[in-house]
């Protein structure tokens, strides 16, 4: 019987001991993880809407209801610089 005794005693200090770390580990959130949350929630939420404007894109090429951009017209090609220009002759190439 006084074995029953001690036994009921250690499960009970065992039992004690795990419910007193379990209530240690239940604290709130540190403000690192919810900076990571948020960010991730962000990231989220930026995902959806690309998809969304993703799907937008594609029904409007399946439905062909769309116009190309205007093309930037041939005439005005940039020149280069005067000193690149003469980029050969400043260091003696043919």
């Amino acid at each position: 019987m006084e074995d029953q005794n001690q036994l009921q005693q250690i499960k009970n200090e065992i039992l004690s001991e795990l419910g007193h770390r379990n209530q240690k580990k239940s604290r709130r959130l540190s403000l690192a993880s919810g900076v990571v949350t948020l960010v991730l929630i962000i990231l989220a939420v930026v995902s959806v809407a690309q998809a969304a404007q993703s799907a937008v894109i594609w029904q409007k090429v399946k439905s062909g209801n769309f116009s190309a951009a205007a093309a930037a017209p041939a005439a005005s090609q940039p020149t280069a610089p005067d000193s690149l220009q003469n980029l050969p002759n400043m260091v003696g190439g043919c």
